[in-house]
C-alpha cells in the first residue's frame, strides 16, 4: 500500500469543493468520477553538501550533484542559487543536465565556481532543487574556502655567483603560497630581504607582489666577505624563506689603507724594519688583486724602491721593497695613492732617531693607546689593544711595564701586565685582547713605566654593541593580563635583548597571534627603542583568550609569550545595547529597548537584576541566568526563541529577535562569569 500525505488545509478546501474525499491525499491515485490526482514525487540529490577549497585567484573544476526520483519521474527541473551572506561579488553558477529525472536516466546539477579572487576566508550558498510534480524542494548546501597565505617560497633563485657590490645577474622571485605549497595570487603583500650575517644587501629590498602572488627583486646587489651567502625574504605574519648560497667573489677596488707598521722607528740614513705595504680592497674589505698603487716620499728626503707604481698581490697588498730614512734624525713620511680608492693618499710615519742614541724618558704626549677595531659585539672575541711608549723625540722605548684598567663592567683584558718589545716590529709596543659580555661605552687606560718615570697617555674610548637578539632571553608582556570592557585594550611590551642580557634598539619586531585570532586587532609596533622596548596595542570586539608570539625581524621569534583574557562588561559592552538602543529589525518591526518593559533593572547598586523579577509580566519572574551556562540560560533561551518556551515567554516578542551579535555577548558574558568573575557590570 502507497504511504499517504497529509495535504495542507488550503489543499483540503480545494479538495473540498471540487466534490472530493478530503482522505483522499495518498501517493496513489484516488477512482471514480474520473478525476484521478496524480501520484506526487520527491527529489533525491546525492551529494547534498559540497566544498571548495583554493588558493587566491585558481580556477576550479566544476563538481556535480545528481538528481533521482523517489517514486515518480520528475519533469521541469529548475534549479536557484542563494548566498546566505552577501558575498564581495558573486562566485557560484549552478546548471541542470536536462529538465527531467528518472531512476534510469538522473539529472545532474554542475557547480562552478566563477569568481576565487575574493579576500581569504569562507563563504557559503545554497542551491535549491525543484519540480512541480516534488512534494520536496532540497537544497544543495556549497561552501567555498579561500586559503589565505602562509608562507614565502622562492620561484627562481638568485644568481649562483656575484662580485660583492655589484647587481645580481639573476633577480631572486618571491611566490605566496599556502601552507599545503599551492601559489596564492594575491596582490600588495610587501616581501623584504636581508642579507643574513655580515655585509649588506643593496638595491630595492621591499617589494609589494603583483597579480600573481609574486615579489621580483630587479636590483639587488650584495656586499660580502668572499664565500657563500644567503638572503632571507620575509613578510608580516607569513612563514620566511632563504635563498640558495651565493658565492660571492672579490668586488671592484674601493679602498686603500695602510697595511704595514706606521708608525715605526730607524736610525737616520738606514732602511726601516717594515717597508710601506698598502692594502687595496673591495666596499666589503676583501683584498683585491692588480691595482696599480703610486708611493711618494713627502717628509724625510729619504728614498724608496721602487719609484714606479706597485701592483698589489693576492693578499691585496701593494709594497715597497725598501725605504731608507733620511739622512738628518727627524720625521719621515711616504703616501701611497691609487685613482678613484676612497683613503688614497695613505700616508705611512717613520723616525729617523740618531745612531746609538738612548732613549729618553717615556713622554705622556707621545706615548699611546689604541685598539683594533674600535668597537664589537658584546659577547664576541673583542678587539685588540695596543700600547706605545715613546720618549719627547718619539723614540720607541723597549722593556717599559704596562698596566691596563677599563671602566665598566663585565670586562675580560688577555692580560692586564705588559712589557714592550725591545727589537724590530715590537719595539716599544705591547699588545693584548680585550672582551666584555656587557653593551655600553668603554675607557680604557694604559699606565706605562720606564725607569723612574710614570705617565697615563690619553684614554681609548671604545665602544661595545649588543649582539644579535636572543630568543631566550628577550621577553613579551600584556599589561593588564585581564581586560574588562571591549572598549578597552591592552598594551603588549617587546623587549630585545642579547644573550648576555643587553638590550638592543633599533629592531624591527613583529607580533602575530597564536591560535585564536577572532575579533581580535593587534596593532604593529615601531622598531625598539633605545632601552629595547617595543609597544603596541591589542583590542577586542568580541572577547576571548588571546596568546601574543613576538618576532624580531630577519632574527629569532621570541621563546616567551603573553596571555590576554578580554571579558564582556555588562555594563560597557551589553547594558546600553539593549536597554537604551531600539533595534532595527526589518519586516519584525522595531524592537524597542528591553527598559521600557524591565524597569527597575538594577538592584542593589551595582548589580544588573538578571532574574528580570520587576516587570508585571508574571511569567518573567522566572527568567534566570546561570554562570558559566549560557546554553541552559532561561534569559538566553528566551532570546533564541526555544521552542520549548511559550510564545509569551519569548523575548522581545514572538515575532522579534535581538541582533545576532547582541545575543552573542550576552552568551560570552554569562559563560565567562563561569570561571569566578563576578556579575557585574
Amino acid at each position: 500500500m502507497a504511504t499517504r500525505r497529509a495535504f495542507p488545509g488550503h489543499v483540503r478546501a480545494l479538495l473540498s469543493l471540487a466534490g472530493l474525499p478530503a482522505l483522499c491525499v495518498g501517493l496513489i491515485s484516488c477512482g471514480g468520477g474520473g478525476n484521478d490526482l496524480q501520484e506526487t514525487g520527491a527529489i533525491n540529490l546525492a551529494p547534498n553538501s559540497i566544498t571548495f577549497t583554493t588558493a587566491p585567484g585558481a580556477q576550479l573544476d566544476p563538481k556535480t550533484v545528481g538528481i533521482t526520483p523517489a517514486t515518480v519521474d520528475l519533469k521541469d527541473l529548475a534549479v536557484v542559487s542563494a548566498y546566505t551572506a552577501p558575498p564581495p561579488s558573486e562566485w557560484l553558477t549552478a546548471s541542470l543536465s536536462g529538465t527531467d529525472a528518472t531512476l534510469a536516466s538522473p539529472a545532474i546539477v554542475t557547480l562552478q565556481v566563477t569568481n576565487t579572487s575574493l579576500p581569504a576566508g569562507s563563504y557559503k550558498a545554497t542551491v535549491t532543487v525543484s519540480s512541480p510534480v516534488a512534494a520536496n524542494a532540497p537544497k544543495v548546501n556549497v561552501t567555498l574556502t579561500i586559503e589565505a597565505p602562509s608562507a614565502l617560497a622562492i620561484a627562481t633563485q638568485p644568481s649562483a655567483t656575484a662580485a660583492s657590490g655589484a647587481p645580481l645577474g639573476e633577480p631572486p622571485v618571491v611566490q605566496l603560497q599556502t601552507a599545503d605549497g599551492a601559489p596564492v595570487g594575491q596582490a600588495g603583500v610587501e616581501v623584504s630581504v636581508a642579507l643574513e650575517g655580515p655585509g649588506s644587501v643593496a638595491g630595492t629590498t621591499t617589494v609589494t607582489t603583483d597579480g600573481q602572488g609574486r615579489a621580483t627583486f630587479p636590483d639587488l646587489a650584495v656586499t660580502a666577505l668572499v664565500g657563500e651567502h644567503t638572503l632571507l625574504f620575509t613578510s608580516q605574519g607569513l612563514t620566511e624563506v632563504r635563498s640558495n648560497p651565493i658565492a660571492i667573489t672579490v668586488g671592484a677596488a674601493a679602498t686603500i689603507a695602510v697595511g704595514s707598521v706606521t708608525p715605526q722607528s730607524a736610525e737616520a740614513g738606514t732602511t726601516a724594519n717594515d717597508p710601506p705595504a698598502a692594502l687595496v680592497t673591495d666596499a666589503a674589505g676583501n683584498p683585491v688583486e692588480g691595482v696599480p698603487v703610486a708611493f711618494a716620499v713627502t717628509q724625510g728626503a729619504g728614498a724608496i724602491d721602487p719609484t714606479t707604481p706597485v701592483t698589489t698581490n693576492a693578499q691585496g697588498l701593494a709594497a715597497l721593497t725598501s725605504w731608507t730614512m733620511g739622512p738628518i734624525a727627524g720625521s719621515n713620511a711616504v703616501t701611497a695613492s691609487a685613482d678613484g680608492l676612497a683613503g688614497s693618499p695613505v700616508q705611512f710615519d717613520a723616525t729617523g732617531t740618531n745612531g746609538g742614541v738612548v732613549p729618553g724618558p717615556v713622554d705622556q704626549a707621545k706615548s699611546s693607546v689604541t685598539a683594533s677595531p674600535g668597537s664589537f659585539a658584546a659577547g664576541s672575541a673583542g678587539t685588540t689593544i695596543t700600547v706605545t711608549a715613546r720618549d719627547a723625540d718619539n723614540n720607541l722605548i723597549g722593556g717599559a711595564t704596562v698596566t691596563l684598567a677599563s671602566t665598566g663592567s663585565n670586562n675580560t683584558f688577555g692580560s692586564t701586565s705588559l712589557t714592550t718589545g725591545t727589537n724590530g716590529a715590537t719595539l716599544g709596543k705591547a699588545t693584548t685582547t680585550y672582551a666584555s659580555t656587557k653593551a655600553e661605552s668603554k675607557s680604557i687606560t694604559a699606565q706605562i713605566t720606564a725607569g723612574t718615570a710614570t705617565v697615563t697617555p690619553a684614554a681609548l674610548v671604545v665602544t661595545v654593541n649588543p649582539g644579535a637578539p636572543s630568543a631566550a632571553t628577550s621577553t613579551v608582556a600584556a599589561s593588564p593580563g585581564t581586560v574588562t570592557g571591549l572598549a578597552n585594550g591592552t598594551l603588549i611590551t617587546v623587549t630585545v635583548k642579547d644573550a648576555n642580557g643587553n638590550v638592543i634598539g633599533g629592531r624591527p619586531v613583529a607580533l602575530s597571534l597564536v591560535g585564536n585570532n577572532v575579533g581580535a586587532i593587534l596593532n604593529q609596533p615601531s622598531p625598539t627603542n633605545p632601552s629595547g622596548v617595543a609597544t603596541a596595542g591589542l583590542f577586542s570586539i568580541s572577547g576571548g583568550s588571546y596568546t601574543v608570539q613576538a618576532s624580531v625581524v630577519g632574527g629569532p621569534t621570541i621563546a616567551q609569550t603573553a596571555d590576554v583574557r578580554f571579558l564582556v562588561s555588562f555594563g560597557g559592552d551589553i547594558e546600553q545595547g539593549i536597554y537604551d538602543t531600539p533595534f532595527n529589525l526589518g519586516l519584525a518591526g522595531i524592537t524597542t529597548p528591553c527598559k521600557s518593559c524591565h524597569l527597575p533593572y538594577l538592584v542593589g547598586g551595582n548589580i544588573p537584576d538578571l532574574s528580570f523579577a520587576h516587570i508585571t509580566d508574571a511569567h518573567d519572574a522566572g527568567f534566570v541566568v546561570i554562570p558559566g551556562d549560557a546554553a541552559n540560560s532561561l534569559l538566553i533561551r528566551s532570546l533564541l526563541h526555544d521552542s520549548g518556551l511559550q510564545a509569551d515567554e519569548l523575548m522581545p516578542s514572538a515575532t522579534q529577535f535581538l541582533p545576532d551579535d547582541v545575543i552573542a555577548k550576552i552568551r560570552l558574558w554569562i559563560n565567562q562569569n563561569g570561571t569566578g568573575q563576578p556579575l557585574t557590570p
